[in-house]
């Protein structure tokens, strides 16, 4: 299956979430580098999308004047920011700066839109339950729970306008397997909300939008 075919419900998915903003926007920045995704964007908003930023996203960025940011599978990929001393901790300073730069990027008003996979939902406990990393995929530097990205994105000033969890991917477990772990979540009172794979994320820069209607 190719990468494409793998991501088309996350690409539909994600088509509805901006829709209403694109429409709207003046100036679109996809992070992060050219993916199936971005082309789907410049034919469906031509002359919207200013050149991708895809430099290290941890030293920081600004393009100015931005309506609505793409962030898209992106914050998984972030490593911390380069020290000399020997990193003995998690610091999340490569994903923090990355999100600063989203907000001073975007006109007051304007959206950033993310997606990255979630380490809380039922594939990642069905993988860890099968004794292999509780991940979306082994090979990201580090994945986020939902509360947890709630909080950074917070941090650097951002409004959380809507945050859900979905499926979008289901190639990893089979629906017996999920229906199983759904049933000993509730069964055992766990919180069974936000267990979709990937996080769905769209936050506001505080202000007037110049395109708002």
């Amino acid at each position: 299956m190719s990468y494409e075919d793998a991501h088309k419900e996350r690409y539909r998915l994600s088509l509805e979430w901006i829709a209403p903003l694109a429409d709207k926007a003046e100036k679109i920045l996809d992070i992060g580098g050219e993916s199936p995704f971005t082309r789907l964007v410049h034919k469906r908003w031509p002359g919207k999308l200013t050149p991708y930023y895809g430099g290290d996203l941890r030293q920081g960025f600004v393009v100015s004047e931005c309506d609505l940011i793409l962030a898209m599978e992106v914050l998984e990929h972030i490593e911390d920011s380069s020290h000399d001393d020997v990193h003995t901790e998690w610091r999340g300073t490569g994903t923090q700066m990355m999100l600063a730069s989203c907000f001073v990027s975007l006109r007051p008003g304007g959206h950033l839109f993310l997606t990255t996979p979630n380490p809380c939902s039922i594939t990642a406990i069905h993988h860890a339950l099968n004794l292999t990393p509780p991940m979306l995929y082994r090979p990201h530097v580090r994945e986020y729970s939902p509360y947890e990205l709630d909080e950074m994105v917070r941090a650097v000033g951002f409004e959380i306008i809507n945050r859900e969890t979905l499926d979008v991917w289901r190639n990893a477990i089979s629906d017996k397997a999920h229906k199983a772990i759904s049933k000993f979540i509730l069964a055992e009172n766990y919180p069974p909300e936000l267990r979709g794979e990937c996080t769905f994320l769209l936050a506001k820069r505080p202000g007037e939008s110049k395109t708002a209607s």
